[in-house]
C-alpha cells in the first residue's frame, strides 16, 4: 500500500519477504518513469514469446547473438578501457590508439565487408565479430570513469595493500560503475540487433535458427513486396525489430533515473 505521495508504507513493506524487497523497491523507482516501465514490460513480453514460441512451433536451437556480441563487447571495453586508465603511460596510449584508429572505421560497412569475405558459419562467429566492431565508443567512456574513480581513498588503500591490478579493476570499481555499464550493455545490444538483421537480410551468413532478420529475407526474396496481401509478411518482423528495440531503449532511459540519484529527485 502507498500514501498519498505515492511512498510505499514501511509497515507494508515489513509484510513483504525479504527477497522481494528489492524487487518492489525497483518496481516503485521504475513506476515514476512511465516509459521506463514500459520498456521493462515490452522487454518481458519479448522474452516471453521467445520462450514459449519453440514450444508452439519447434526451430533450432540458436544462441542469441546480439545478447552475446553485447556480452563480449562489454567486456572487452571494461578490461582494456579500465587498464589503460589504471596503469596509464605507453598502455594506455596504445590501446587509445587503437581504439582511435577503430572509431574512424564505419563498422557497418566493415561488417559487411568481413562477413562477406570469411562468411561466418556460426552464431557464435558472427558474434564474436559483432563484438569486436562495437568496443570503441564503450572503452573510451568506461575510461573516463575509471580515471574519475582511481583517484578515490577505497582504490589508494587498495593499491596500498598491493591488491594487485584485476582485484583493483573488477572489485573495487566496477561495481561502482555497475549502473553506467548496465545502460550501455542494453545500448549494445540494439546495435548489435541491426547490424545482425542487416549481415542477415543481405544473406551474408548461415539463415538458420530463430531470427526476425531471417523472416525479412525470404519475404523479401520470395516477392513479398510485390503483393498486396504479403504486406505483414515484410511487416511482421520489421515492426518485431522496431518495438523491442524501443522496448530497450525506453528501458534504458528508466534504468538511467533508477541508478542516478540525481536524475531520480
Amino acid at each position: 500500500m502507498t500514501t498519498a505521495t505515492g511512498v510505499i508504507d514501511r509497515r507494508d513493506v515489513s509484510r513483504i519477504p525479504g527477497p522481494l524487497v528489492g524487487l518492489v523497491e525497483f518496481l516503485r523507482m521504475m513506476s515514476k518513469k512511465p516509459v521506463g516501465l514500459i520498456g521493462l514490460i515490452g522487454v518481458l513480453f519479448f522474452l516471453f514469446l521467445a520462450y514459449i514460441a519453440p514450444l508452439i512451433v519447434p526451430l533450432q536451437d540458436a544462441v542469441d547473438v546480439t545478447i552475446l556480441a553485447a556480452l563480449l563487447s562489454t567486456l572487452i571495453a571494461i578490461t582494456f578501457g579500465s587498464i589503460a586508465a589504471t596503469v596509464g603511460g605507453r598502455i594506455d596510449a596504445l590501446i587509445l590508439a587503437i581504439t582511435d584508429v577503430a572509431l574512424t572505421i564505419p563498422s557497418l560497412i566493415l561488417l559487411i565487408v568481413i562477413a562477406a569475405i570469411f562468411r561466418p558459419s556460426s552464431f557464435f562467429a558472427l558474434a564474436v565479430i559483432l563484438a569486436l566492431l562495437q568496443w570503441p565508443a564503450l572503452l573510451r567512456q568506461i575510461r573516463a570513469q575509471v580515471l574519475s574513480l582511481k583517484e578515490r581513498d577505497f582504490v589508494e588503500a587498495a593499491r596500498s595493500l598491493d591488491l594487485g591490478l584485476l582485484h583493483i579493476i573488477f572489485r573495487e570499481m566496477l561495481p561502482n560503475m555497475r549502473s553506467y555499464i548496465v545502460i550501455h550493455f542494453i545500448i549494445a545490444m540494439t546495435l548489435a540487433i541491426y547490424a545482425q538483421a542487416a549481415i542477415m537480410f543481405l544473406g551474408l551468413v548461415p539463415l538458420s535458427g530463430k531470427n526476425w532478420a531471417i523472416m525479412l529475407y525470404f519475404a523479401y526474396n520470395q516477392g513479398a513486396l510485390f503483393f498486396k496481401d504479403s504486406f505483414f509478411y515484410l511487416m511482421g518482423p520489421i515492426m518485431a525489430i522496431a518495438l523491442f528495440q524501443l522496448s530497450l531503449v525506453w528501458l534504458a532511459s528508466g534504468l538511467e533515473d533508477v541508478f542516478n540519484p540525481r536524475l531520480r529527485n
